[in-house]
């Protein structure tokens, strides 16, 4: 397999809460492929991808995430913008995860 996609909200329309084990999920699973030795299959996280839990996500082993309204999307602010906090949330993951 090329990647994992984990599902951090029931799938059906954006707006939803996280899944209370959205953040286990996703350690679970990096936790399981880089002892199966597959450092190389990346993880996507769909679901609930805002601003709020953008670091956490990545931090947790996230590699790829499918942005929405609740981030790269928001209405809050120009796409530009929203991507620029998207990157620093992102940078503030990895070295989190460095430290884990």
């Amino acid at each position: 397999i090329d990647f994992v996609v984990v599902m951090t909200v029931n799938p059906g329309f954006a707006g939803q809460k996280l899944v209370p084990s959205a953040f286990e999920k996703l350690r679970d699973c990096r936790a399981f492929l880089d002892a199966a030795g597959r450092k190389d299959i990346l993880i996507e996280v769909d679901g609930n991808v805002s601003f709020a839990n953008i670091s956490r996500m990545v931090a947790c082993g996230s590699d790829i995430l499918v942005a929405g309204s609740s981030s790269l999307f928001s209405k809050a602010s120009a796409p530009s913008d929203n991507m620029k906090q998207m990157r620093g949330l992102i940078n503030e993951g990895l070295a989190a995860r460095g430290r884990q």
